[in-house]
Order: structure tokens, then C-alpha cells, then sequence
């Protein structure tokens, strides 16, 4: 997969097809390839929930809402994105 990163020169995509592989294309951002985006959304959700009105207690809220991800919230996420991890041991 690639995207139109400027670091990602058509060079470089010419040699990896050269090479046999297949490069697909992303769009410039791709939210629902980023498992970043998941979890932001996790947090967010959290933190309006909690209506925190003041600045302790949205520090909370959000103190709160990081300790809630998982480690298999992560990796559910990445999944999702469509990477490939090795079950945990």
C-alpha cells in the first residue's frame, strides 16, 4: 500500500512493481486506515460523556479515558485497518 507521501517517490513504487508486487494507491488521508483514529474516537466519546466543566475535571476525564484503551482495543484496531499481527503470547 501507498500513499502520495513525498518520501514515496514513483522510483520507488517502479521498483517494487519491477520487483512483482502490486502497490495500491491510497487516497492523501485515509482515517479508516489509521488506528489512531479509532482510538481518538474511544477517548472523545469518553470525555464528552463525562461533560466535564471545568479544566481538573476534563484533566480527569481524559486521564480516565486514555487508562480505558487496551492493549486489545490496539490491536483490534489495527486489525480493522487491515494489518496482520501475531496473536499475543
Amino acid at each position: 500500500v501507498w500513499d502520495n507521501h513525498r518520501i514515496h517517490s514513483r522510483e520507488a513504487v517502479r521498483m517494487v512493481e519491477a520487483a512483482g508486487a502490486c502497490v495500491l494507491a491510497l487516497p492523501r488521508y485515509s482515517p479508516e486506515y489509521n488506528a489512531i483514529e479509532s482510538m481518538w474516537s474511544k477517548v472523545k466519546h469518553f470525555v464528552r460523556k463525562a461533560r466535564a466543566d471545568t479544566s481538573e475535571a476534563l484533566r480527569e476525564a481524559l486521564d480516565t479515558a486514555v487508562a480505558l484503551v487496551t492493549p486489545e482495543d490496539a490491536r483490534g484496531w489495527i486489525r480493522h485497518c487491515g494489518y496482520c499481527l501475531p496473536d499475543p503470547a
